[in-house]
């Protein structure tokens, strides 16, 4: 989350620059010190890492769309599935307050360079863009409707490939993945989705990545606005991820795992 957050605040707020460079010459506004490759690689890269620290302590549960998915497959305790959700918001929120303390000279100096008609990066002209380097919101073309056909789709092909990539049926007569191979594996998978399904929402595709961090924004200056922006778009990245990862992970078993050899070989 840290990475995560971190790459889309420079993304952002690295935009003053130019934006001043704008006013003075009435040049194109289009220099940052980052872009969508950089986001979708750092985004996958901080999975990569949540995995490998996590994963021998949890089985990396960063997402409660994993979680849940994982309850149905009788993989994991039900009764480990609220803890495994307030960890992972509590996760979520506190890396947002790190990235807050970090860049917040750098967003009141893209507000004051970039924002028409305020030098506040929490009121109108400005709010928008510097809360979503936090928290997500959908394009203005896209509708809660297709919005949410959006998360349950990206959400679905995550948990449908983390399903194959932990499957141990796969790599027979060879040995399980090792833990750098699951982590790499499903940090590519999340840098796929990213570059693939990444421009109508952002593809939070992950409750607590979502919720943590508007939370904390609607603490931090915000306001209700995290809540009411998009047509009421806050509840989409929490149900539709919770909708598609079993989903895709029942797609992958009844096509995939359920033809796979049972027994060892």
């Amino acid at each position: 989350m840290v990475f995560g957050i971190g790459v889309d605040c420079q993304t952002i707020f690295s935009k003053a620059g130019s934006c001043a460079y704008a006013l003075e010459t009435g040049a194109p506004q289009v220099s940052s010190d980052g872009g969508e490759l950089s986001i979708n690689l750092c985004w996958g890269a901080g999975v990569f890492f949540g995995v490998m620290i996590a994963g021998g302590v949890t089985g990396a549960h960063l997402n409660p769309a994993v979680s849940v998915t994982m309850a149905l497959r009788k993989e994991l305790e039900w009764s480990m599935v609220l803890p495994y959700f307030f960890a992972q918001f509590l996760g979520a929120f506190v890396a947002s307050a790190v990235m807050f303390l970090n860049y917040s000279p750098a967003m009141y100096h893209y507000a004051r360079k970039c924002c028409d008609g305020t030098d506040s990066p929490f009121y109108d002209g400005c709010r928008e863009d510097t809360a979503h380097a936090w928290t997500s919101f959908p394009q203005r073309y896209e509708s809660v409707g297709y919005g949410f056909a959006d998360q349950l789709i990206g959400t679905a092909i995550l948990l449908g490939g983390i399903s194959a990539i932990i499957d141990a049926k796969q790599r027979r007569p060879h040995p399980p993945a090792g833990p750098f191979t699951v982590a790499a594996s499903v940090g590519a998978l999340v840098v796929a989705i990213g570059m693939s399904m990444g421009y109508n929402a952002g593809y939070p595709i992950n409750p607590a990545r979502d919720f943590g961090p508007r939370v904390f924004c609607w603490m931090a200056g915000w306001g209700d606005y995290v809540f009411k922006a998009g047509d009421m778009w806050w509840w989409v990245p929490i149900v539709a991820p919770l909708l598609g990862g079993p989903l895709g992970s029942l797609t992958y078993w009844s096509f995939v795992e359920v033809w796979l050899p049972q027994d060892a070989p």
